[in-house]
């Protein structure tokens, strides 16, 4: 803290001032934060378990031993370096025309199923599953746009400069990896073609950028969620049909499942799929191939020996300014991604404390008292007849904690990871995670929908809404201090993990939540003038937090990026801090000696609220973040959501209306 900044002025500083002040961002990242505090240490925890070679109990698990077994492949860095170049041609066999390599099938489509199927790579398209937003009792298949090998606003930012230098690095990067692939692997291409394909492939991709939704207009449900016949969809040069590209990647996961050409499914990006015609003209129809090879390649680096992986770091380094993050830690992270049950269960059984379920518990139905008695009350802008339809879904709201009872059945996680193969090759071993996981997505086509399902692994530091599970989540991994801790006072719990229960709660009601109702279904349950003075709030939202600025991007926030999340942190504030007095009725605080006697309840919540936002940002970082990241910076998620939080903040602090932590004009949504 910094006990001599005026938290009237600037509550962010008084708060974490003194922490800014000693910490230093490390040069394996782009920003330093609390999350990232927690998040590596629980890496770490990740890493001393996936090390143990104990086999007694959960540790002699056949799903566990196959975790441990992965993570050793990728430690194995000796083995690595010594196998990389066979198992690559061994493991990646997809067409790359201008390398001299081509399959029996020789055309795009193959190349872009093969992508998805057998790789796990989204190239040109994605197909993937999704609730029905008519009906979220059932499946239905998604079509939209793919990953880039880039973030979408490195091709479209209007700094010249910077998009010179991400042009310029992401070109070396292809060319530098596909000169190595050419030695390594002996080869036809010459390098005058290779340079030609990086120039291609920049181009195709930076057109894909261009003609797909942007970040912003990608939060909208309405652009999203367009339900078409898959045969009325316009083909192009690539698909001519569908269905029957659909159906392709289907019968690669070895899935019984097929649709037909009146089946109702979801394009989520309607305006890359009336504009991809443009994109592969200019681009030429065997480069669209290598650029389908290229993605599967560049996927793929990560899991190859140092001397690739160096070709990848260095363009890393160009664009963010990131070194590698130590060995230890991508290995137990990589085993978390690829079999986060199993992982999962091995981090619940080293660190979590089992009483912390009970406890959050408890939390979360304070949290649900708040918004359904204080939140929906204060709202005098609602009619009774849309609050009717408010606390209808908070209702119908369900709570995922921690993690699912099931995990601790040996038999349920060992079933879950029957069919994954774990070879002598890392290679091989992340190729067949990926395959496994697709089988595993395109099997929810023929199973009913769950809507008590965990959508994540319990070890991961982060907090999640589904609207159309109507659904809200909260992993083992986030239940720790700063967040969450049995021995703080329950004033700063509530202004940590409270907010963020607070903030979860009220996704389900933020400008794209709102669009979704209680059995998560894209459906309006407001009246006209109940919305019309929603959207009237949600906009005061919008333009405070897009009059921040952020000095290390050098630029304005985008309060319409940013619009959910702002939201959200405003009203888990104000519902945390109900839900406080909630818990009060019947229980009262804990005295901590050091905190309880220089502070007032009041005071630790907010101080307990500031403090999980603490953070520092690299310049590269911080312009990345404006541009694509829903979340608002850490200070401005402090102080926009405290400079809203109207007479509780005020009162607690002695702030004068006027004050910049007390504004004469504040912005409320819930």
């Amino acid at each position: 803290m910094d006990l001599d900044a005026d938290p009237c002025n600037d509550f962010n500083q008084y708060a974490c001032g003194g922490w800014e002040e000693s910490a230093e961002i490390p040069d394996d990242a782009g920003s330093y934060s609390q999350f990232s505090v927690v998040r590596k240490a629980l890496s770490a925890t990740l890493n001393r378990t996936l090390s143990d070679p104990s086999v007694e109990g959960h540790h002699g698990w056949e799903s566990v031993i196959k975790s441990k077994n992965l993570f050793s492949l990728c430690m194995d860095e000796e083995s690595l370096d010594a196998q990389s170049n066979s198992d690559l041609a061994e493991t990646i066999t997809i067409s790359w025309p201008t390398q001299g390599i081509l399959d029996e099938e020789k055309n795009v489509q193959h190349s872009i199923t093969s992508a998805s199927a057998n790789y796990g790579v989204s190239a040109i398209f994605i197909a993937d599953q999704d609730l029905d937003a008519d009906d979220s009792t059932e499946w239905i298949v998604t079509l939209g746009h793919p990953g880039l090998g880039m973030s979408q606003t490195y091709y479209t930012t209007t700094v010249e400069a910077d998009r010179e230098r991400y042009r310029e690095a992401y070109i070396k990067y292809i060319v530098d990896y596909s000169l190595k692939y050419r030695e390594s692997l002996s080869t036809s291409a010459t390098e005058e073609s290779i340079r030609a394909m990086a120039e291609k492939i920049y181009n195709f991709e930076s057109n894909i950028a261009k003609y797909m939704w942007s970040p912003t207009e990608g939060r909208d449900p309405a652009n999203y969620q367009r339900k078409k016949v898959v045969g009325e969809i316009p083909g192009n040069e690539i698909v001519g049909n569908w269905d029957q590209f659909v159906n392709e990647i289907i019968s690669k996961v070895n899935v019984d499942y097929s649709i037909e050409v009146d089946t109702i499914v979801n394009l989520s990006d309607e305006k890359w799929f009336n504009n991809t015609n443009l994109a592969i003209d200019e681009a030429g129809y065997f480069s669209v191939q290598d650029y389908v090879a290229w993605r599967v390649h560049s996927n793929y680096i990560g899991y190859l020996g140092a001397e690739w992986r160096a070709i990848s770091d260095e363009f890393t380094a160009t664009i963010s300014g990131q070194t590698p993050k130590p060995r230890w830690q991508t290995c137990s992270d990589a085993a978390n991604s690829v079999m986060e049950w199993a992982v999962g269960k091995l981090y619940i059984e080293e660190d979590f404390q089992g009483e912390s379920k009970e406890i959050m518990t408890g939390l979360v139905d304070n949290l649900f008292s708040a918004f359904r008695e204080n939140i929906l009350s204060d709202a005098d802008w609602m009619s009774s007849e849309t609050k009717v339809q408010a606390l209808d879904k908070l209702e119908k709201i369900t709570s995922n904690i921690a993690f699912p009872d099931w995990i601790n059945e040996e038999d349920a996680v060992n079933e879950k990871y029957a069919t994954l193969e774990v070879s002598e090759s890392y290679v091989g071993t992340r190729r067949s995670g990926k395959e496994w996981q697709q089988r595993e997505w395109w099997s929810l086509l023929n199973e009913p929908v769950d809507k008590g399902m965990w959508l994540t692994g319990p070890a991961i530091v982060n907090a999640f809404y589904s609207s159309s599970f109507n659904s809200i989540t909260f992993p083992a991994g986030i239940l720790q201090p700063p967040f969450f801790s049995k021995d703080m006072t329950t004033a700063m719990n509530f202004g940590g993990i409270g907010v963020v229960i607070g903030h979860e709660i009220t996704h389900g009601f933020d400008d794209q939540g709102s669009k979704y109702d209680g059995d998560g279904n894209y459906k309006n349950w407001w009246t006209p003038i109940d919305r019309e003075n929603f959207d009237e709030r949600v906009q005061c939202i919008k333009d405070e937090y897009s009059g921040f600025y952020f000095e290390e991007a050098d630029k304005n926030l985008n309060g319409d990026l940013t619009a959910g999340e702002n939201t959200a942190d405003n009203g888990g504030l104000w519902e945390a801090r109900y839900g406080y007095d909630w818990y009060l009725k019947n229980s009262s605080d804990i005295y901590v000696p050091g905190l309880s006697d220089k502070f007032t309840p009041d005071q630790l919540y907010y101080i307990g609220y500031a403090q999980i936002w603490c953070a520092k940002y690299k310049e590269d970082y911080a312009k990345w973040m404006v541009d694509n990241d829903p979340h608002s910076p850490g200070r401005f998620r402090t102080n926009g959501a405290i400079q809203n939080g109207g007479r509780f903040f005020s009162n607690a602090f002695g702030c004068k209306k006027g004050s910049p932590m007390n504004p004469e004009n504040q912005c409320r949504v819930w």
